[in-house]
């Protein structure tokens, strides 16, 4: 992410007030002040309803530093900063002037908007541009409202026609398990066994209804180890976990993502039930033991019937048990390797 502070300038301050602070804290408040310059700056003023300074950061020196004087000239300097920011950030809008976050190639812009005006008798589809299913961020019933109103004016000009409704709403878009086993294919999970699962992602960008949230950003998580995300809110934590789960970062495809929305509907559905149909995997296969078991039962019972309705023999049953013993034999040996039965201890 880009310094919008000086951070040795930050580091060099806690250094000399708080000589024992932890690294550890040192790297977390001069994250937490940059995101929070970072969040000034792009919107222009300070967020009325929290101070960042007095709200988080004072506690946690007072924590780590018995001078009271200290932590004051501490959040004193660290807020006259964020000042400075904001102050610049004022300046900045009053000129009109702003660095863009990319560079802008105007003539490539002119030729597709040339290209969209030929081509404007016609239809383009361009689904065939994309590489991978994601799920959109597109509002339907909002975005249905607006096709409606636009259908109905056309409608009235007599060129109801040559209009096309967007694709978004013919769509079934799959629900978020469904998009989840789209994009995370593994199942067998013996085959991962001796690959390295550590995940390293290097240089990536995200953004969010047009805002960048993390710019040339570096992410590594050792196998084994666990990690939490913590920030103020709408800093783009759950943002960048979708993304770690929807595969827009370029997690190896051999590693199986597991997701938990923020959000839930609420039910009767235990808090740790809830968790553990986040793993759609070992959901699936347990589905699929239930469904071969009564398979097995039915197949028991006196004169059971095979696909088309008709008596099955003795010889079919045998062979349709034996197929079913396999397969059952299979899901069983998955289900232990990942340990299934641990799975509400963990």
């Amino acid at each position: 992410m880009a310094e919008y502070l000086d951070q040795k300038k930050i580091q060099k301050l806690l250094s000399s007030h708080v000589p024992d602070i932890d690294e550890v804290l040192v790297d977390y408040i001069q994250g937490y002040l940059n995101d929070a310059a970072a969040a000034i700056a792009t919107t222009g003023e300070r967020d009325a309803n929290e101070d960042p300074v007095e709200d988080l950061i004072r506690p946690m020196l007072e924590d780590a530093c018995s001078s009271g004087a200290k932590v004051s000239d501490l959040c004193s300097k660290f807020s006259q900063m964020l000042m400075d920011v904001e102050q610049n950030a004022d300046t900045q809008a009053k000129s009109k002037l702003a660095k863009l976050a990319a560079p802008v190639n105007m003539a490539a812009q002119l030729a597709q908007i040339n290209k969209a005006t030929k081509a404007a008798q016609g239809t383009t589809d361009l689904a065939h541009a994309k590489g991978r299913s994601v799920a959109t961020q597109v509002d339907i019933k909002k975005l249905r409202k607006a096709e409606a109103r636009i259908a109905a004016k056309l409608e009235k000009r007599g060129i109801k026609s040559r209009y096309e409704a967007s694709k978004l709403l013919n769509e079934n878009p799959l629900d978020d398990d469904d998009l989840l086993m789209k994009v995370n294919p593994v199942l067998d999970y013996t085959s991962t066994r001796d690959k390295v699962k550590d995940v390293k992602l290097d240089n990536f960008d995200i953004s969010f209804s047009g805002k960048r949230i993390l710019t040339n950003s570096n992410l590594h998580m050792v196998y084994g180890r666990r990690y939490g995300l913590i920030g103020r809110n709408g800093i783009g934590k759950s943002t960048l976990l979708r993304n770690i789960a929807y595969r827009e970062l370029a997690v190896p495809t051999y590693i199986s993502i597991l997701f938990v929305e923020q959000e839930m509907a609420g039910d009767d559905t235990p808090a740790i039930r809830s968790v553990l149909k986040a793993d759609i995997f070992r959901e699936q296969l347990l589905r699929d033991e239930a469904a071969i078991n009564k398979v097995l039962k039915s197949l028991d019972e006196p004169s059971p019937l095979d696909d088309r309705g008709e008596v099955m023999s003795k010889h079919d049953i045998e062979a349709k048990k034996n197929e079913l013993g396999d397969q059952l034999n299979s899901i069983m040996t998955k289900l232990t390797d990942i340990e299934s039965d641990k799975a509400e201890a963990k």
